[in-house]
């Protein structure tokens, strides 16, 4: 029950209460106010984890779809590279089945042509005159380059070519004597050569005074004695016997493509064996503009030992000397029936000997022999080493001629 006001001016109770309303009004303004912006302040919360909850999503769905790409690109680039190399196999297979097909028929061709050119020789060999066949300078082969490359880092690596480096310059500014097989050495005193070095060749061994001379080298660049290029290794059992016996106390050089064999074979024991990187597919040293003095190379032929090892491994080891002791350049062969002519029997050469028509060819004046004995005179010249001719007599006059017994004289 509402009191009523009293005299005197005092409010009664429900003048009391709208007073306090009325004076309390704004602060019940303010907290409804803050209550609702702390209820707004929660929802952005809310909301704004919510946004950054999505973002990150997206942000890892993003990134699984770049791992995605990348290796679905790498995919395609091995797919590419697949079909690229099948194509390129296709091709070689292709080219390679071309290739064989053209080489049968051009040996078809040499076959028949040869035939036919014995026929003409056959009905011409009352003539006296010979057809002979023409020799053309073959450029090596892009396959013949490959083989010839991949041989030469091999031998590079080898412990063979080191042994080789080794005697670079070992006699610099010494002379020598470069020996041959022909048979102008039965009239000369090889005795005198004792404390000389000496390079000889092949049969040597025979010789009545090798014991006395001594060689200091002995150089075999003939495959013959292997019994050819493209046979299985077998090593002329006389020939070998001769050297095992003979040759103990001298350095050895033989082709590097006869090394597996050699040692396979458990051959020459205790002797001091080297080897130069010779063999096929090989370069003519008539046929170059200049012949190789890098004895870590390939070896160029020079159709004789002489041309082939012996000048060149001269040179290598620093010798401005050289002087060439029975090079006759005459194997004094008229017919096929005739032997070769050497120092020694001809009955004790039991290793196999170049065809009749490929030594005509070879050795004819002006021949290939002769203009690679040219081709080295010229460029040795140029490096300052000279080479004379001591050989009595003989067809070889492309060098200068000295007396054999001049040489010897105070």
């Amino acid at each position: 029950m509402a009191h009523k006001a009293s005299k005197g001016g005092v409010l009664t109770d429900s003048t009391t209460q709208q007073h306090r309303q009325s004076t309390n009004a704004p602060f019940l303004d303010q907290i409804q106010k803050d209550t609702s912006m702390s209820s707004n302040e929660e929802e952005l919360q809310k909301i704004k984890k919510y946004h950054e909850k999505y973002i990150d999503e997206l942000e890892k769905q993003i990134n699984t779809l770049h791992k995605t790409y990348a290796q679905n690109q790498e995919i395609l680039k091995i797919e590419r590279d697949k079909a690229r190399y099948e194509v390129r196999r296709i091709k070689r297979t292709t080219a390679y089945r071309i290739g064989f097909f053209v080489v049968l028929v051009i040996k078809k061709i040499i076959f028949v042509s040869k035939k036919f050119l014995a026929a003409i020789k056959a009905k011409l060999s009352k003539k006296t005159f010979e057809i002979e066949e023409p020799v053309e300078v073959k450029a090596l082969s892009k396959k013949d380059h490959a083989k010839r490359l991949k041989r030469q880092v091999e031998y590079l690596q080898s412990n063979a070519c080191r042994n080789i480096m080794k005697l670079q310059n070992i006699h610099l500014g010494k002379r020598a004597f470069v020996i041959g097989n022909g048979p102008s050495l039965k009239n000369q005193d090889l005795s005198k050569l004792e404390n000389e070095i000496v390079f000889v060749t092949n049969w040597f061994a025979n010789h009545q005074d090798f014991e006395k001379i001594k060689p200091t080298y002995y150089t075999v660049a003939s495959h013959e004695v292997f019994g050819g290029w493209n046979k299985t290794p077998d090593f002329d059992p006389n020939f070998y016997k001769l050297l095992n016996t003979k040759t103990k106390n001298t350095k050895k050089f033989f082709s590097y493509t006869f090394k597996p064999y050699i040692e396979s074979n458990k051959m020459f024991e205790g002797h001091d064996i080297e080897y130069l990187l010779f063999e096929r597919p090989k370069q003519l040293i008539d046929q170059l503009d200049q012949p190789n003095a890098d004895l870590t190379k390939h070896m160029d032929d020079g159709y004789t030992v002489i041309a082939t090892f012996c000048l060149p491994l001269a040179r290598w080891m620093g010798i401005k000397e050289i002087i060439l002791l029975g090079c006759d350049c005459d194997y004094g062969i008229k017919k096929e029936s005739d032997k070769k002519s050497y120092f020694y029997d001809a009955k004790l050469h039991t290793t196999s000997v170049s065809k009749f028509e490929n030594l005509q060819r070879i050795w004819a004046d002006g021949g290939p022999v002769f203009q690679s004995y040219e081709k080295i005179r010229n460029d040795y010249s140029m490096a300052g080493v000279t080479i004379r001719n001591a050989t009595g007599g003989g067809r070889l006059e492309v060098f200068e001629k000295v007396a054999y017994e001049d040489l010897f004289t105070s």
